[in-house]
C-alpha cells in the first residue's frame, strides 16, 4: 500500500482549472480526497473523507454530489458577473474501532441568491454498516424516546435563550432529532446550519445532551457499548463550561493562532490591521522571550493574549510540578514583555486531565481549545486551510491556526472575507466568552 503525505496527486478533468487530489488528513488511517475548482464563474474547494468503510465513504460523498450538482447549476444559470463560491469539508467528533460520528459543513454563496450554510452529521456503526439514530439508544421503546426527544427540545430552548431568541418549537419534529454525533463517552449533539430547523435569519443551531440527564430513557445494549452509562466517567476537563455566549449583537467567531510569536507573525498583524479584525493569541513563553517586539505589537494593535506554555509541553503528560512551571513561567514573561495578565490557557494538542485542570484552577485561569480545527500544520495549502475555516464555523466557533505556518498567513484575508460574507463579526475569545469560570474548560462560545 502506498502512503501519500505532503504529496499531491492530480488528475486534471476538463480544464486546468479543475483537481483532484489525496492527502493524509489528521485522522489516523483517513484520507482526504480534494476536489479543487477554480473558474471564472465559480470556485469550490470540497474535501471528501476517505476512510476504511465504503458505507461511510458513499454516505458522505453522495450527500457531498448532491449539493454540487445543484450547485453547478446555480453557476451555469447564474448572470452574476464574478465568482460563486462553494466549501464542503468534513470534521470527525468521536471514533473508536466500533464507531465514528462525523459533520458535513456545506457553504455556498451565490452571490445574490439564498445562502447555503448547512451541516449534516451521522454516528457510524463500523461493524454493521449504517447510521446510528437516536431511536437506537432508547432500545426500541417508543415512551423513552420521546423522553429523549423532550429532553432534546429542552436544551435547544435553553440554548436559543441564551441567544435571547424566543421561538415556538412546535414545528421541531421528532424527526429533526433522528441523526446525532458524539462529543465524548458523556455527551451526544446536534448540529444544524441556517434554515434547516429553524428560519434561517436565527443563524446555525446546536446543543448537546449529557447521558447523565438522559439516562433513564438510554439503557439499551447499543448504548451500553457506545455511551458512559450510567455515571460516566467524570472528568472536569472534558465538559464545556455552562454556555455563556455574548455575541447578541450579531454572529461571531474567534480566530485563534497558536505557537507564536513567529516569523510570520508581523504579516499577520498587517492582514488583521488592513482587515480591521482582532484575534487572539496562544503564545509559548519561550517565543515571546525570543520576539518581545512582536509580543508588545500584538497587545498594542488591540489582540488578546493567552498562554500556551514555555515548551508547548503535553501537560497531561508531565507532573504537576512542571505544570506550574510551564504555565508560570510563561505568565510572567508575558507580563513583563508586554504587561498583561494572561487569563486563559491554550494546552498544547488540548491535552488535560483532571491533573492540569486543578492546577489551572489554582491559578485562577480557564482553558480555552477550540470547534474548528483547521489542521493548517497538516495541510499546508492556504485554500484548503481557508475552506476548512468558513465551511466549518458557525456563531459561536473558536478557529483554531497557527502563525508560525506561511500557508496559513496567507489564508487568513481569504478566511476573513469568506467569514464575512457569512455575516460573520470577528472578535476575540474573551468577547465570545466573557464570563469564564477558572479551572472551566471552553470549546466554543455557543
Amino acid at each position: 500500500m502506498i502512503v501519500i503525505c505532503g504529496l499531491f496527486i492530480f488528475m486534471r478533468k476538463n480544464s486546468v482549472n479543475e483537481e483532484y487530489y489525496f492527502s493524509d488528513s489528521r485522522y489516523d488511517g483517513i484520507k482526504s480526497k480534494f476536489l479543487i475548482r477554480n473558474f471564472k464563474k465559480e470556485r469550490t474547494s470540497i474535501e471528501y473523507p476517505i476512510t476504511k468503510n465504503d458505507f461511510i465513504n458513499k454516505t458522505i460523498s453522495d450527500k457531498i454530489d448532491e449539493f454540487d450538482s445543484e450547485f453547478r447549476r446555480s453557476v451555469e444559470k447564474s448572470a452574476f458577473d464574478g465568482q460563486l463560491t462553494q466549501d464542503i469539508n468534513y470534521q470527525i467528533t468521536y471514533r473508536d474501532s466500533d464507531f465514528i460520528s462525523i459533520i458535513l459543513s456545506v457553504k455556498q454563496d451565490a452571490q445574490g441568491a439564498n445562502l447555503v450554510a448547512q451541516q449534516f452529521f451521522w454516528t457510524f456503526s463500523k461493524k454493521d454498516n449504517r447510521i446510528v439514530e437516536i431511536r437506537d439508544l432508547s432500545g426500541g421503546s417508543s415512551e423513552k424516546l420521546d423522553g429523549i426527544i423532550t429532553k432534546a427540545k429542552q436544551s435547544l430552548e435553553k440554548n436559543l435563550k441564551a441567544k435571547n431568541i424566543s421561538t415556538d418549537l412546535e414545528e421541531v419534529s421528532a424527526d429533526d432529532f433522528k441523526n446525532f454525533v458524539i462529543l465524548d463517552k458523556n455527551t451526544i449533539s446536534w448540529q444544524f446550519g441556517r434554515g434547516q430547523i429553524l428560519p434561517s435569519s436565527f443563524g446555525e443551531v446546536s446543543f448537546s445532551l449529557e447521558t447523565k440527564d438522559i439516562v433513564e430513557y438510554i439503557d439499551s445494549e447499543l448504548s451500553r457499548k457506545l455511551l458512559h452509562i450510567p455515571d460516566a466517567i467524570k472528568v472536569e476537563s472534558k465538559k464545556e463550561a455552562p454556555r455563556n455566549y455574548s455575541c447578541s449583537d450579531g454572529e461571531c467567531v474567534a480566530l485563534t493562532f497558536d505557537d507564536g510569536p513567529g516569523v510570520h507573525t508581523p504579516k499577520l498583524l498587517d492582514i488583521l490591521k488592513e482587515h480591521k479584525v482582532k484575534a487572539t493569541f496562544y503564545v509559548l513563553g519561550s517565543e515571546v522571550m525570543k520576539r518581545p517586539d512582536i509580543a508588545k505589537r500584538i497587545k498594542n494593535d488591540g489582540h488578546q493574549i493567552g498562554n500556551h506554555t514555555w515548551t508547548h509541553a503535553n501537560l497531561a503528560k508531565v507532573s504537576p510540578e512542571q505544570v506550574r512551571d510551564e504555565i508560570s513561567r510563561t505568565n510572567n514573561i508575558i507580563k513583563e514583555v508586554v504587561g498583561v495578565d494572561a487569563k486563559t490557557i491554550r494546552p498544547p494538542y488540548g491535552s488535560v486531565n483532571e491533573k492540569t485542570v486543578a492546577e489551572f484552577k489554582n491559578l485562577g485561569m480557564s482553558s480555552v481549545m477550540w470547534s474548528v480545527d483547521t489542521r493548517d500544520w497538516a495541510d499546508r495549502n492556504s485554500q484548503i486551510v481557508c475552506s476548512r475555516a468558513v465551511s466549518s464555523a458557525k456563531s459561536g466557533s473558536i478557529i483554531l491556526l497557527h502563525d508560525i505556518h506561511l500557508t496559513s498567513v496567507d489564508a487568513v484575508p481569504c478566511i476573513i472575507d469568506g467569514l464575512k460574507r457569512q455575516g460573520y463579526r470577528l472578535v476575540t475569545v474573551d468577547e465570545i466568552l466573557p464570563v469564564q469560570n477558572p479551572g472551566a474548560t471552553y470549546y466554543s462560545g455557543d
